[in-house]
């Protein structure tokens, strides 16, 4: 009973403190992330002249990877609930670095598009999961700020991608900038994996009726719009 009583004492204590690292940790990877996208448009012109990417083909290759966090991103958070954010984080870093890697391999417009979606499903595993796991390292007292400050990461990593990209295509070929924004992805999984708590997942059933009657919550589709606007 002593023990018992101890060990609920020291997981309130633990509830009452943020834990700023892996909060840090977290908004970095979102950052990273998001910075996948936002890295290609200052080397459009060098990407399309090697691949030959069509204007449409380019643009297509930066919209996959938010387009399938639209498709998929209500799924995404369900299985992010069943397996744990934390597992699903690392592995969503990991997924979009080595896609990000493998595309910047890529020998024709079809690969990089096949990698970009490659990198467009670890992206989706950030976006659903980070803010779930914030949500359980904050303390009550600092949630709010903590997700209000991770709703910056989209602008914040497209700002930082599209200066560093910019700047790094008058030194070297677009290949090697594209490598290191996704090798930097890669490298915050482990981060995230060192700082952040595990996080239990709930083993139940994912019924394909239960996830598209998700779809068809109001609520949820007009925050999704108005995301998907912003």
């Amino acid at each position: 009973m002593k023990v018992q009583t101890q060990m609920n004492i020291d997981t309130a204590t633990v509830r009452s403190r943020t834990n700023w690292p892996a909060v840090l940790a977290i908004y970095g990877s979102g950052v990273l992330a998001a910075g996948q996208i936002g890295k290609l448009t200052p080397l459009g012109t060098a990407i399309r002249g090697d691949l030959g990417l069509s204007l449409a083909g380019f643009g297509a290759a930066i919209s996959i990877v938010q387009m399938l966090s639209i498709v998929l991103g209500v799924g995404g958070g369900l299985y992010a609930q069943r397996y744990g954010a934390r597992r699903l984080l690392v592995a969503g870093l990991v997924v979009c670095g080595l896609g990000g890697m493998a595309a910047a391999l890529a020998w024709s417009a079809a690969s990089f598009l096949a990698l970009r979606a490659l990198e467009g499903l670890g992206y989706l595993f950030v976006v659903v999961t980070a803010p779930t796991l914030l949500g359980t390292i904050a303390a009550p007292r600092h949630r709010s700020l903590v997700l209000s400050v991770w709703g910056t990461f989209v602008p914040v990593g497209f700002a930082l991608s599209g200066a560093l990209a910019g700047l790094g295509e008058q030194f070297w070929d677009w290949r090697i900038t594209v490598a290191l924004f996704s090798a930097a992805a890669a490298l915050a999984g482990l981060a995230v994996f060192r700082m952040a708590p595990a996080s239990p997942g709930d083993p139940g059933t994912i019924h394909l009726t239960g996830l598209l009657a998700a779809y068809r919550i109001r609520p949820l589709v007009l925050l999704t719009a108005g995301f998907g606007a912003f």
